[in-house]
């Protein structure tokens, strides 16, 4: 390149003649590797917004360098600036860009090469397992497009999709028959404590008939623990009641003999003021000694109050303890009740999931027998949108072995032929 740079001020005639050089030197100059294959397959190709474009100066001791197509379609040429390229085939651009090095007198006979680095991405979208954007390749086809996007989907029609959706909704069913048999095993508990019952009686237990007697054997038992453990604290519980009433109930009874012993002393006390005051009348009774034994009195009334007191908190908290007596049993019952209730309304929700279940597996398995001598299940329709200056945006259908462009949308739709006409299940 620096001895091109030294030949910028030659003559216009010698740089007319170099350029008509520098044009048949292009056209007709070999390539190696990828610009040879692009070359030979992308010459037509029409730059487009978004490609990298690697140019590269054959006579240049300095290496190839990229360019990007910017969103104005024109990429940022060194010693030119600013460049429109879009929509130039390949071997257009490499033309007006070497005549524009020559008009610039920046070069007098410029061999260089143009290629795409990478070309627009393509986008597969529609029926396909993996819808996205993909690279483009050389020569590809709808079908390959499609195979780079996983495929078409797979639709109900499918008999593997069929098969995958049947385990599935044998693992639902087995598990909403789990739930079904845990839910009849505690409404079976329920009922036998609201009966007083200590054991659930097996033939009264509502099972689905595809239970497992060792199962429901099992589950029994656990209840029928859990029965005894409730008894257990249950009784332990009203023991602890009925020991603390014995023990208020003394001390009821205590108190209401120091209340009777309390009122015997205050009477002494009564008898004694009465007899003290007619002898402090008399002259008898020295005015402090009577002062003393007002106080007496007065001292003994004080501790009848407070065991009054004592005795009315005593006796409320005996009353709190029976009502919490009564209140335990009850509380029990209404657990119990409550407990019941909410145990139908899930078995009631678990039933009708079951027979959904059981519905969509008949359907699925109509469907398979339907299905299995049909010739074709899916038809699959291709359609391609396609960018560029003259695009009216409309979609074009395409066969699966047509080509692909770069930038081109790819749109597969599915469809089921001669489906079944299935008839309610009951």
């Amino acid at each position: 390149m620096d001895q091109l740079r030294s030949l910028a001020g030659l003559t216009p005639i010698i740089r007319s003649i170099s350029l008509c050089a520098a044009v048949a030197l292009g056209l007709l100059m070999p390539l190696s590797g990828h610009a040879q294959e692009t070359a030979s397959d992308l010459s037509s190709y029409e730059v487009s917004v978004g490609d990298e474009l690697l140019i590269d100066f054959l006579d240049d001791r300095e290496g190839p360098f990229e360019l990007s197509v910017g969103n104005d379609g024109a990429v940022q040429l060194p010693y030119l600036g600013t460049f429109a390229l879009v929509g130039k085939p390949l071997s257009e651009a490499r033309e007006v860009i070497a005549a524009a090095y020559v008009d610039g007198d920046i070069f007098v006979a410029p061999r260089l090469e143009i290629s795409v680095v990478s070309l627009r991405p393509i986008s597969v979208v529609g029926d396909v397992q993996t819808p996205g954007l993909y690279e483009h390749h050389a020569d590809m086809t709808v079908e390959v497009a499609v195979g780079l996007a996983g495929g078409p989907v797979r639709q109900s029609g499918g008999e593997e999709a069929r098969a995958t959706q049947r385990i599935a909704l044998r693992a639902e069913l087995a598990r909403l028959d789990a739930a079904l048999l845990r839910e009849a095993i505690e409404t079976a508990r329920l009922d036998t404590q609201l009966a007083g019952s200590a054991r659930i009686e097996v033939g009264d237990t509502p099972v689905h008939a595809e239970a497992e007697a060792a199962l429901v054997a099992t589950l029994i038992r656990q209840a029928d623990a859990i029965i005894a453990a409730e008894q257990e604290q249950f009784e332990a519980e009203r023991r602890l009641i009925s020991d603390a009433l014995t023990e208020i109930t003394l001390q009821v009874e205590l108190t209401e003999s120091q209340i009777e012993a309390q009122a015997r002393r205050i009477r002494s006390y009564d008898e004694q003021l009465a007899g003290s005051i007619d002898l402090n009348e008399r002259g008898l009774l020295a005015g402090t000694a009577l002062a003393d034994l007002r106080r007496r009195v007065a001292d003994e009334e004080t501790d009848m109050l407070r065991l009054r007191t004592d005795l009315a908190a005593t006796r409320r908290f005996r009353l709190g303890l029976m009502r919490e007596d009564l209140n335990l049993g009850y509380r029990r019952m209404q657990t119990w009740r409550e407990a019941l209730a909410e145990s139908s309304l899930r078995t009631a929700q678990l039933e009708a999931d079951r027979a959904g279940v059981l519905d969509r597996i008949a359907l699925l398995r109509a469907w398979s027998e339907h299905f299995t001598d049909a010739a074709a299940e899916v038809q699959l329709t291709y359609f391609v949108r396609r960018g560029g200056p003259d695009a009216t945006g409309a979609a074009i259908e395409l066969s699966a072995t047509d080509a692909v462009l770069p930038g081109d949308v790819v749109i597969v739709r599915a469809a089921l032929e001669d489906l079944p006409q299935m008839e309610p299940i009951q």
